[in-house]
């Protein structure tokens, strides 16, 4: 019997070739119906579609490398391969709205694309980290996915911590985003975005390490 582990791998595989196909209708037959053109088009599709190929290539890496781990357990590999379709889903939401952004604007010149590009890249980030925040909350220790640093992969409470830890800030940083999605939607928002996840690396990274050294501490005296 086929695992669901191996039938969500098949259909992700599905999935992404559907997408190529999609892609490549709308950005070069779509086009000649309306009588517009895009622009560079293959730029427009080498840039998705290459991407989610190549992305695609990463993910199945990943999944030999998650599968080679001797901690790893289908329950865990589930939810990472949940990961992977919740980015899949992010760069085709984005790709396809930007599409749609090209052919609104010829269509209508009047049409602001790069601000509801923005908006919506925003938006679709913050539900992207939203299933980070869940899966980090979860994960168990592996090479692959969570919060992974030199002291979370070195002991298991260190890393159930920081990981958890990395849950919560990664909640806040998608709040954040859905707010500015509505009230901020200009480049400045990238800034404050790259901003946050920075903080949240330092922040990791130190709380991690103050809980290495603790929970090394406490074992030294058992």
């Amino acid at each position: 019997m086929i695992s669901t582990y191996k039938r969500l791998k098949s259909i992700r595989l599905i999935l992404v070739l559907l997408i190529v196909i999609a892609n490549a209708f709308v950005t070069f037959a779509i086009p000649k119906i309306l009588g517009i053109s895009l622009g560079d088009d293959m730029v427009s599709f080498i840039g998705a579609s290459i991407g989610l190929l190549f992305s695609l290539v990463i993910f199945e890496l990943a999944d030999y490398i998650i599968k080679s781990d001797p901690k790893s357990k289908e329950k865990d590999r589930l939810m990472m391969i949940g990961i992977t379709y919740l980015i899949i889903a992010y760069v085709t939401i984005l790709s396809a709205y930007y599409e749609y952004g090209l052919i609104r604007l010829k269509m209508n010149s009047a049409y602001n694309a790069s601000l509801n590009l923005i908006s919506v890249s925003l938006f679709v980030t913050a539900i992207l980290f939203i299933g980070i925040s869940i899966a980090c909350a979860r994960l168990k220790q592996n090479t692959v996915w969570g919060y992974r640093n030199t002291y979370t992969l070195k002991d298991k409470d260190t890393w159930n911590k920081t990981n958890k830890l990395a849950s919560i800030l990664s909640f806040i940083v998608a709040a954040v985003l859905i707010v500015m999605s509505i009230v901020m939607a200009n480049l400045y928002a990238y800034f404050v975005f790259l901003a946050m996840i920075l903080i949240e690396i330092l922040v990791c990274n130190a709380y991690s390490a103050k809980v290495y050294k603790e929970e090394i501490h406490k074992n030294a005296y058992k």
